[in-house]
């Protein structure tokens, strides 16, 4: 499926999420429970989190007392708030001394990171050119969606899947709406 403004078909997006949990493939950072793998296409930059892939991480995932994130001055699930906070130093230095325009990229847990990455990019007054997500979790609040609204999303969901509705809590929400791929099921 071709996505307008999109650097790469979307199937291209999905297979660089897929690739992450390859475990011959080594990613470019590591931060925390983090891995995020860099693919540069000319001058485009595509930053790829993996989900979740062990215990640990599930713990994190299953962690959905809103935290407060007081660069973003806002309220976001609080296991993906730690992990971006461990990966931001990082990655902040990475990007200061990489140009280019960045899309940010995930599934499942790395797609509710990189939406929190997406946030403080914007804050810190380097927004990403988009970001693509697969199977995302609810992430935050509707603070966290003003910081994105100027940002192109794609949130791909497949069918019925469960993870793209936790926290059931009220208020949890999405910053984008969903694309629906394959059938219900």
């Amino acid at each position: 499926m071709e996505r307008p403004g999109l650097p790469l078909p979307a199937v291209a997006f999905a297979r660089l999420a897929a690739a992450a949990y390859d475990p011959d493939t080594r990613p470019d950072f590591v931060a925390g429970p983090s891995e995020i793998y860099v693919t540069r296409l000319g001058d485009e930059i595509i930053l790829t989190w993996r989900g979740s892939s062990d215990i640990a991480d599930w713990r994190m995932d299953l962690w959905s007392v809103p935290g407060y994130a007081p660069d973003l001055q806002c309220r976001v699930h609080s296991g993906f708030l730690e992990c971006a906070h461990q990966a931001w130093p990082v990655l902040w230095h990475w990007l200061t001394r990489n140009p280019g325009r960045v899309w940010l990229c995930g599934h499942s847990k790395g797609a509710a990171e990189a939406t929190v990455i997406a946030a403080l990019m914007t804050r810190f007054g380097r927004p990403p050119a988009g970001l693509v997500t697969f199977g995302s979790p609810r992430v935050g609040f509707s603070r966290l969606s003003w910081w994105l609204r100027a940002i192109p999303q794609w949130r791909f969901v497949r069918g019925a899947d469960c993870i793209t509705h936790v926290p059931f809590l009220l208020g949890w929400r999405h910053t984008a709406p969903p694309i629906v791929i394959g059938r219900p099921g």
